[in-house]
Formats: structure tokens, sequence, C-alpha cells
């Protein structure tokens, strides 16, 4: 049975500097839920006037991953006169987009081969900036790391 990506090697995926903002926190969790194994690294990112906020999130649900991989082939998107939402398949990636229309929040996700979820969500940034980045990040690296065998 499968265990989950180390925590150590999401954190590691964490980079110190995001955007050209300064990393000012960052957390990491380790540890099953009813028996299933599950790991995340995150971080905060934001500029110094405190205006501009990322949040990155590396998650791993161990063999959860695999259902929440049937969950995500849906197709669609919803739209209101403030948000907009998307879901769509890219390159084997389950992706999602959310964005506010004034530009106050977006986030964008990626659910990789390897069951492992990278999201980043923003704070007065355009979502095309978070689309960006999200395609300048080496998701072929990520989807390239390992769980751990189960521990007992």
């Amino acid at each position: 049975v499968q265990g989950s990506v180390p925590v150590s090697a999401l954190k590691a995926a964490l980079p110190a500097t995001l955007a050209g903002l300064g990393r000012v926190s960052m957390q990491v969790q380790d540890g099953a839920v009813l028996g299933l194994s599950a790991s995340q690294a995150s971080a905060e990112y934001g500029s110094e006037d405190g205006e501009r906020r990322i949040s990155l999130e590396l998650t791993d649900m161990g063999a959860m991953a695999a259902l929440a991989q049937l969950a995500a082939q849906s197709q669609g998107e919803t739209e209101t006169p403030e948000r907009m939402e998307r879901h769509w398949q890219q390159g084997g990636r389950a992706m999602q987009e959310e964005y506010e229309k004034d530009g106050s929040r977006a986030g964008v996700q990626a659910l990789l081969k390897n069951g492992v979820v990278v999201r980043l969500a923003g704070e007065a940034m355009p979502i095309a900036d978070l689309r960006a980045l999200l395609e300048r990040m080496d998701l072929a690296a990520l989807e390239g790391l390992q769980r751990d065998a189960l521990r007992k």
C-alpha cells in the first residue's frame, strides 16, 4: 500500500521567492486521516507594502489521490457577473481556475498525473499572472516525486 510523497520533498519544492515576492511564512504537515497517509507543504509570499499576496500549496492525499483524479475528469465553467470558474483537462492534468472579475482574488490549481495538487492563490493579482506562474513551475519534477510505503 502506498503512503504519500514525503513532506520533506514537498517542502523542498517551495521556492524562497515567487513572482518577485519574498516568502513570509511556511507550513508543513504530514500524517494520516482514517488510516490514509497525506502530506502538505504551503508557503505565503508577500510584497513589502502588503498589497500583493500569493499562497502556494503542494498537497498529496496518498491513496485518496486516485479518487480525486476520477472526480476531476469533469470539464466546464460557471460565470456570474462577479466571478468566473473553469475546469478542464490539459496534458493529462486536471486544471481549475477561479477568479473575481474585479481582480481582488484569483486561484489556479493543477491535479498532476501522480495525484499531487499544486494550488496558487493570490490577492490583488490578475488571473493571467497566476496562470503564467503555474506554467513556469516545474510540474514535471513534481509529478516525478515518489510516494513512501505506508507507515504502520
